[in-house]
């Protein structure tokens, strides 16, 4: 029966060890350790959504999404809300993330005039009244 107790907690450690990204961002790359065939371009948008978004819309936004995640130039996607972090630094007034990571600017150029990413803007467009992009490239 002991050995029960411990089950739980091993069980949410795989769980949350299950759901990491491959992509190390704790070590720092040089140029020539970026394999050609890896990320080297990370896209990170924030999206602040209309006061009158329902809450049918936010889940129409998130199908939308995972869409435009199916665009074949993104390597990995990922969207959420913000965490809540509670300090003077975090700015925890958007909606939500997009954050797509790609190898390397063309593709990510492709991406902007891709049919599935200019059907997104058109449909989702009205639900939102600000977007911010930043850009960051792993490569100099």
């Amino acid at each position: 029966m002991k050995k029960m107790r411990f089950f739980p907690a091993i069980l949410i450690l795989v769980l949350l060890s299950s759901g990491c990204n491959y992509f190390n961002t704790n070590k720092k790359m040089t140029e020539k350790e970026i394999p050609e065939n890896d990320i080297t371009f990370i896209h990170t948008v924030f999206f602040w959504m209309n006061d009158t978004v329902t809450g049918e819309e936010r889940a129409e936004f998130e199908k939308g999404l995972n869409k435009l995640g199916t665009v074949p130039q993104i390597r990995n996607y990922f969207y959420g809300r913000p965490a809540g972090t509670d300090r003077e630094v975090v700015d925890n007034s958007w909606d939500y993330s997009w954050i797509v990571h790609f190898s390397s600017a063309e593709d990510q150029n492709t991406y902007q005039t891709h049919p599935i990413h200019l059907e997104f803007i058109k449909k989702y467009q009205p639900l939102w009244k600000e977007v911010k992009v930043y850009d960051t490239s792993l490569k100099k």
